[in-house]
């Protein structure tokens, strides 16, 4: 199978894998990935956060994490997953390079349906039983033999099957995906640079990012980025750190045993009382009683 071309004299990344992996119980480390990952549990019992969201796992649960997107999973018992890595280059040779970094625009999910299955991925769950999970178990396992495989046409194979694979789960989640598309829900269309604004923003979470600083980095007046953020976003700057600080602080309160007044001071919140309030009035519930509704013992990190 062909391979990413790297510098360095570093191992080159294959364009297209397939590894089966068992997990035992625990936390893995936070990551982000420069490629498509598809997680399909074949056994156990997980859950990973992926952006924001905790989403729950079981046997048949197919997890689509997009490149750059933060991840981690708390693996609740012992665990089999297979893990189907690609670049977009591979699924579509003919997109230029940097649709990388637009690969969510309308234009490009029109082109290549498929990925409407990622860009839904933080809004809808997917979870598959009976014939449909006995179908996409059976295709993964045809692309986990095609991964490897070697000889004439076994790349153009391998792509088909990806491709159909990824057609066979959308298909059965239209409604759905389309629905999630249609509000606006992922994020779509030219999105004028809003991910490099998270990514600052999630570097600086445990400090008040001002719109001043933000635009600066940016290299836009804070009137212009305070103007996008609202356009791409519907939210102002202060509303999107605050989203981005509870949704971290929602991934230390399940995966971690840290105070409370602490995961609150290292997200950003100076005051646990303002902290508090926020967390209710966005998640409908306490610091406290979301850990207790969420958190399982043997798989938390102790600090």
């Amino acid at each position: 199978m062909d391979e990413a071309v790297v510098s360095g004299g570093v191992k080159p990344m294959p364009t297209f894998f397939v590894k089966s992996e068992r997990h035992l119980a625990g936390t893995t480390e936070q990551e982000k990935k420069d490629y498509f990952t598809i997680n399909l549990i074949t056994s156990g019992s997980l859950r990973q956060f992926i952006g924001d969201r905790l989403l729950p796992g079981d046997q048949g649960c197919v997890f689509f994490i997009a490149p750059g997107v933060p991840h981690r999973a708390q693996i609740l018992e012992p665990s089999t997953t297979l893990t189907i890595g690609f670049q977009l280059d591979f699924l579509h040779p003919q997109f230029p390079t940097s649709a990388i970094h637009s690969w969510a625009s309308p234009a490009s999910l029109e082109a290549a349906p498929e990925l409407m299955l990622f860009a839904a991925q933080a809004h809808i769950e997917f979870e598959s039983d009976g014939d449909l999970q006995q179908r996409i178990f059976e295709q993964a396992m045809q692309l986990s033999g095609y991964s490897t495989a070697q000889g004439v046409g076994v790349t153009s194979i391998a792509r088909a099957r990806l491709s159909l694979f990824l057609l066979e789960i959308l298909k059965a989640y239209e409604t759905s995906v389309l629905d999630s598309l249609a509000q606006g829900a992922n994020a779509s269309g030219k999105n004028e640079r809003i991910d490099e604004l998270l990514d600052f923003l999630r570097g600086r979470i445990h400090q008040r990012v001002t719109t001043e600083e933000a635009a600066q980095f940016m290299n836009l007046s804070p009137s212009c980025l305070a103007a996008r953020v609202r356009r791409v976003t519907g939210k102002t700057l202060g509303e999107l750190q605050n989203e981005i600080r509870l949704g971290r602080s929602k991934e230390l309160l399940v995966l971690t045993d840290t105070r409370i007044s602490e995961i609150a001071h290292s997200c950003g919140f100076d005051d646990i009382g303002y902290f508090s309030r926020r967390f209710k009035q966005a998640i409908g519930q306490t610091p406290g009683e979301y850990r207790r509704k969420h958190q399982t013992g043997p798989s938390v990190i102790r600090h």
